[in-house]
């Protein structure tokens, strides 16, 4: 793949930063839409990226992706699927692989998950 933008992109997007506009996709598949940024997402209502959970989030879990972010908050939205417990010492799968990574407040991280997924816009 070609990563070099043509001169004519280039001036295409010179030209739109200076009248302020931005480009949009009219429909992203829901694959596409799982690969977006999870922390500067477009479509999601902006929230700091301070506090323990988030740095955790990002450090230990490796957060980047919405997929991921669905993927961390699935315990709390499936608990009982998933047989998650809002406890310090949960022994569900997903719990048990994050005590790995030393997480203190295995809840708290999939609430922050949670979170972070219903600040951005359905439509996308």
């Amino acid at each position: 793949m070609n990563t070099r933008i043509s001169n004519d992109i280039k001036r295409m997007l010179r030209i739109a930063k200076k009248y302020k506009t931005n480009l949009a996709a009219i429909r992203l598949t829901p694959h596409l839409n799982a690969q977006l940024p999870a922390w500067y997402h477009i479509a999601a209502e902006h929230k700091t990226m301070q506090g323990a959970t988030t740095r955790c989030l990002v450090q230990k879990h490796k957060i980047a992706t919405v997929a991921d972010l669905l993927k961390t908050s699935n315990r709390i939205r499936n608990a009982e699927i998933e047989q998650h417990q809002p406890l310090p010492y949960c022994r569900c799968r997903d719990c048990n692989s994050d005590r790995l990574l030393n997480c203190l407040n295995l809840h708290a991280y999939a609430i922050e998950a949670s979170v972070r997924l219903q600040k951005i816009n359905p439509t996308h």
